[in-house]
């Protein structure tokens, strides 16, 4: 008997000592859970950039020298024409202060008239860095976000934080602060300081947003290279400023004051260094970023373009204009406040030949792909030759080569537009009796050799027509215009349109084109009845009668254009 109640006192004493064990170890658990349960996350949400603020960039003169008019106006263009290219600065509308070609939202006016934007979208894979302190001041964690890709930072609940936004609107790394106790940043030169600050209370349950809106720190001026004009894109090219024009500074994160503006030397940019126009990604539109502190005006901002290289659509030699530069200068006027952003937009086009009273394209006209709805559709061929192909056939003042004539110039909308029209009947007429020669073997043409104008990296110097016939309408399939092309008189003949505005071709009066035969000079053509001529030459200027015909019927002829000299030019040596 006093051995079985020994036995069960110890028993109880094992169950007893195992419980309070258990319990022990209960507490500690609940205890950890309880220190977990405080923590949790704040989720950063960069929503956008405000306070963007356009104003226009005066053009002020070109290569070094003022323009005749002190200052364009805005809408206005004025051309250049150097040896090797021509170039045209239009003044510009109002530039958005990167928007990077994402939706604008919550557009507003502000006081200073210029468009204020709230909230626009940063682009995607921009870096950012979020920095928190404590309610007590002390640094609390700092991190690296990329825009997309979510942010989470621990922190513990229901407490207070004061948080620092900082990005450079771009995909490279934002460096964290030298100084947690002095947030200040650099303003950087050829980067966009963006930053916001505030204060989040962390919530006592789930998850805490913070929403991050960042303002500009600085002001912006954008110099575009455009090589739409030239129908290619832009392979290399050195921009040079003409000046140390621009300042830069630091950003205290507390307040968005900047200071200790100073002068910085302006960095040699090239193409490498060119991104995209925002919202462009065919490599013919790339622009120069320049920040600054300074809001006041830059009367005399030259640019200077050297080692230009471009690459024509659809091909793979470059052409390379080695020892070739334009330089432009620009009145920059002054800036209402920072975040604002002016853009001056130069237009290279390519160089055209002079011969007779008119500068000519080196080749004809197509529309890419036949469709309007393409990037640059209205294009001159890379290379002259023998074409078959429907895109470079036109109606008389057709916009499309499978629409209807009189329908407008299709010359007019080469870009960049109304830099070229299609020539009239005394341009044509003009070059008649010049130099040329008429070659009859192969893909037969006309040189005219009398024709100036630089050479290489272009094919060469003399305006050349081909024999690539015409084109007929034979009726409506369907609504759809059915055109022959006259194979019969490709390769014999050249029919090229001119433009008479001033002749009422509705009313049934005519127009004019360009005929080279395959006959030589002294003979007189066997042509169509409806092609005679009693000129006796190998390239005469013929007046087609529509007069009963539908525009329909006009028939469809290649198109050269020709310089617009109702765009005021500068010769620049």
């Amino acid at each position: 008997m006093k051995r079985q109640l020994h036995v069960s006192k110890f028993a109880v004493f094992f169950v007893a000592t195992a419980l309070l064990l258990l319990q022990a170890a209960c507490s500690k658990g609940t205890s950890e859970e309880s220190v977990a349960g405080d923590m949790t996350e704040i989720t950063v949400n960069l929503t956008g950039i405000e306070g963007e603020v356009s104003e226009e960039l005066l053009l002020q003169s070109s290569a070094g020298r003022k323009s005749q008019s002190a200052q364009l106006l805005q809408g206005e263009t004025q051309a250049y024409s150097f040896p090797a290219f021509d170039a045209q600065v239009e003044q510009p509308v109002d530039d958005d202060y990167a928007v990077n070609g994402l939706p604008k939202v919550n557009q507003v006016r502000n006081t200073a008239g210029g468009k204020r934007m709230a909230a626009v979208p940063l682009a995607p894979r921009v870096r950012y860095r979020i920095v928190l302190y404590r309610a007590n001041g002390t640094f609390h964690d700092s991190q690296q976000g990329i825009v997309g890709s979510p942010l989470r930072i621990n922190v513990a609940r229901g407490e207070t934080y004061t948080w620092y936004a900082y990005s450079y609107n771009d995909t490279l790394d934002v460096a964290d602060l030298a100084n947690y106790n002095n947030p200040v940043v650099p303003t950087g030169t050829t980067r966009d300081l963006i930053t916001a600050s505030g204060t989040r209370q962390i919530t006592a349950s789930g998850n805490t947003p913070l929403n991050v809106v960042l303002q500009h720190r600085t002001n912006r001026v954008a110099v575009e290279v455009n090589t739409m004009g030239m129908f290619s894109t832009l392979s290399a090219v050195t921009v040079t400023l003409g000046g140390n024009y621009f300042t830069s500074g630091t950003c205290d994160l507390r307040t968005g004051a900047v200071s200790g503006a100073s002068t910085y030397t302006t960095p040699v940019l090239t193409a490498a260094n060119l991104p995209n126009l925002p919202g462009t990604t065919t490599g013919d539109q790339k622009v120069a970023y320049y920040y600054t502190l300074s809001n006041t005006a830059i009367p005399t901002m030259r640019v200077t373009l050297t080692n230009l290289s471009v690459t024509p659509y659809g091909t793979a030699t470059p052409r390379n204009f080695t020892g070739q530069q334009a330089a432009f200068q620009f009145n920059v006027t002054a800036f209402a406040a920072l975040g604002g952003s002016k853009k001056a937009r130069i237009d290279l086009i390519e160089s055209p030949l002079t011969l007779g009273t008119a500068r000519w394209a080196r080749n004809n006209l197509y529309l890419n792909g036949n469709s309007a709805t393409g990037h640059n559709p209205y294009r001159f061929y890379a290379t002259n030759g023998s074409q078959t192909a429907r895109e470079s056939f036109w109606p008389w003042r057709g916009l499309l080569p499978s629409g209807q004539a009189g329908t407008g110039d299709p010359c007019r909308q080469v870009y960049p537009a109304n830099a070229w029209r299609t020539p009239s009947p005394d341009e044509y007429q003009s070059i008649l009796p010049t130099a040329h020669t008429f070659v009859s073997t192969g893909n037969r043409h006309i040189n005219y050799t009398a024709a100036t104008g630089i050479g290489a990296p272009y094919a060469g110097t003399q305006l050349t027509f081909y024999a690539n016939g015409f084109g007929n309408v034979l009726g409506l399939i369907g609504g759809v215009l059915n055109v022959s092309l006259s194979y019969n008189h490709q390769n014999t003949r050249a029919h090229l349109w001119a433009d008479d505005q001033v002749i009422n071709v509705v009313a049934g009066i005519g127009t004019y084109f360009y005929l080279m035969t395959d006959k030589p000079a002294g003979v007189i053509p066997a042509l169509d009845p409806a092609e005679q001529s009693t000129q006796v030459s190998v390239a005469v200027l013929n007046n087609i009668s529509l007069l009963g015909i539908s525009l329909l019927e006009s028939g469809y002829r290649n198109v050269r254009c020709v310089r617009n000299p109702a765009v005021p030019t500068t010769t620049v040596p």
